[in-house]
């Protein structure tokens, strides 16, 4: 499973299944981080969209894009945000129905893997 929030909040969890203060701040600012970039994602892919397409079924296509999203952030969690955030410049990912190539994606995601096992 991917490095979601909310598996490592689970656990971080104590015995008595309490965090600390500190660890509960600590995960609402990353919360508070991962919300502000998916925005950002969205709000970019949107006008992708909008703009290569055109506003006809540009609601379908966002909510296709929504889909695309809960099932990858669940597969591979912040990792798909730092994928994305290189991608976003051409904005690639994302097809004309508005759902993620997920060929493009994992290439990102292994060429990401093998740049961090270098350093």
């Amino acid at each position: 499973m991917g490095d979601n929030p909310y598996d490592q909040l689970r656990r971080t969890l104590a015995p008595e299944d309490h965090l600390s203060p500190r660890r509960t701040q600590d995960m609402l600012e990353e919360q508070e981080t991962v919300t502000a970039a998916k925005l950002i994602i969205f709000e970019l892919v949107g006008a992708h969209i909008l703009a290569t397409y055109g506003p006809r079924d540009i609601d379908i296509k966002l909510q296709n894009f929504q889909k695309s999203w809960d099932s990858l952030f669940d597969k591979y969690g912040t990792k798909l945000i730092k994928a994305l955030s290189e991608l976003i410049d051409d904005i690639k990912f994302v097809n004309h129905n508005g759902v993620m190539r997920k060929v493009v994606l994992r290439k990102k995601l292994n060429e990401m893997e093998k740049r961090e096992r270098g350093q």
